[in-house]
């Protein structure tokens, strides 16, 4: 069935069978984990322990071992840094350590592939700040 969203925008919704061999091709190419992850964070006690990539509501990317969080979103991060990125020169990371961002700042929560993040050349992305959420 086609769902018309906007003019230049078209969904499209398909069942679970017509998407499976898809889904199964990208796992081959390495491009889909194999389970997907349950984005609801009040679920993810096992998510402790996990790389997360946080992006803040004032546009910051931080990267780091989730060690804990609460029922308001402030999460702790161990290891974490954060990727500066810039039109002039590769993405800059600042090494922070232990680091507590507090939930009304958070705008996304995602779980990081460890493999796939090692084997980007960081240094050889340019690429704009991203900017503040405007309410």
């Amino acid at each position: 069935m086609m769902v018309d969203v906007d003019e230049d925008v078209v969904l499209e919704e398909h069942t679970d069978d017509e998407m499976r061999p898809l889904v199964d091709e990208l796992k081959l190419q390495g491009q889909v984990a194999d389970e997907p992850f349950d984005n609801d964070i009040s679920k993810k006690q096992s998510t402790t322990e996990d790389t997360v990539s946080i992006i803040t509501s004032d546009g910051r990317n931080f990267i780091g071992t989730l060690k804990g969080f609460d029922q308001t979103i402030n999460l702790i991060l161990d290891e974490s840094h954060e990727r500066v990125y810039s039109m002039n020169q590769g993405v800059e990371q600042v090494v922070l350590g232990l680091h507590i961002i507090r939930g009304d700042n958070v705008a996304i929560v995602g779980e990081l592939d460890d493999d796939i993040d090692s084997r980007i050349d960081l240094s050889s992305i340019k690429a704009d700040p991203l900017t503040s959420v405007a309410h």
